[in-house]
């Protein structure tokens, strides 16, 4: 593949991103790559670095060194190319405090080119899609935070862009405004190819919802890879059975170590290898099996259990 090739199949890439305010370091060469029609996770803690890069992105601030591009296009010099073909959510993005969330949601049509019929329509979709129809009349300033929330998000989903950058965009969201999130976040993927770069510390949110993912920590990237690759293969598994005390004794036998035991079931340290050797065992040791299932660890088990340092899973 030749390098403009390479460029084109890209829908964001930094090389080496650093940024420091005097002797703070927000960004200490930070290197991710996004492909287009990918649903990609920026994910750390508060502090990693996570929102310095998507300003970066945004034109907001330009970096110390290193380089950002979207679409091939360098992201540092606010290029009108960039801004038509992306919407970019940062944490401080806000709409009109004074102006009813109807007139907000007008406001940024317009701007969008919409007008007549075309922008009612469009101006009712975007508050249906927020369910905000009721509270329509309402001044944004006197809206909870997740009400302003959720029409930022669905002025986004209206434009229909080639990218959409998000940075925290479940903060303030409750249960259900998470899961409607999701849900259009994978039907614009689905249906219109939109690409997605979702910042964010709320690790099992997102653990579902992306295809690959980036894990920052003091801002550098720890690790880079698909999400299985980043969760890693189960070492854990739950014995389901009638005779949880003898399972945990054969599993001890067996050379397996004995996590947990409750009513119904052991859980055991044991990989996809071990499994069967496990089952022997407990079948040998008398014990009826009712199943075997697999515990798959968290992205936040994996990466912020304790104080330690991140483990490198694969980098890119």
């Amino acid at each position: 593949m030749s390098d403009e090739a390479g460029d084109k199949a890209k829908a964001v890439e930094t090389r080496g991103l650093c940024k420091r305010w005097g002797s703070v370091k927000a960004l200490g060469g930070a290197s991710i790559t996004v492909g287009r029609g990918e649903i990609y996770g920026l994910l750390g803690p508060n502090g990693a670095g996570k929102s310095t890069l998507i300003r970066i992105l945004a034109g907001g601030t330009r970096p110390t060194s290193g380089s950002a591009a979207v679409f091939g296009l360098d992201a540092t010099r606010g290029q009108i190319d960039v801004a038509r073909r992306s919407f970019i959510l940062t944490d401080g993005a806000g709409l009109y405090p004074g102006l009813t969330l109807r007139k907000n949601a007008e406001v940024f049509m317009r701007l969008s080119g919409l007008k007549g019929a075309d922008l009612k329509t469009s101006v009712s979709g975007c508050l249906a899609l927020a369910k905000l129809e009721v509270a329509a009349s309402r001044l944004f300033k006197d809206c909870s935070a997740g009400m302003k929330q959720r029409l930022k998000l669905a002025l986004g989903f209206a434009k229909k862009a080639d990218l959409m950058v998000l940075d925290e965009p479940t903060t303030s969201l409750d249960a259900d405004g998470i899961a409607d999130f999701k849900e259009t976040v994978r039907d614009l993927n689905r249906t219109a190819g939109t690409t997605f770069l979702i910042s964010s510390h709320m690790l099992l949110e997102m653990q579902d919802l992306c295809s690959r993912a980036a894990v920052l920590r003091n801002g550098a990237v720890a690790a880079q890879g698909s999400m299985a690759d980043l969760l890693g293969k189960s070492s854990e598994v739950r014995v389901l059975c009638a005779a949880p005390e003898a399972a945990a004794a054969a599993a001890g036998l067996a050379g397996m170590r004995v996590i947990e035991t409750r009513g119904d079931s052991v859980r055991v340290t044991a990989t996809g290898e071990e499994v069967p050797r496990l089952v022997e065992a407990l079948v040998a040791a008398g014990v009826r099996v009712h199943g075997v299932v697999p515990l798959l660890p968290t992205l936040e088990e994996r990466y912020f259990r304790g104080a330690g340092p991140v483990i490198p899973v694969r980098l890119e």
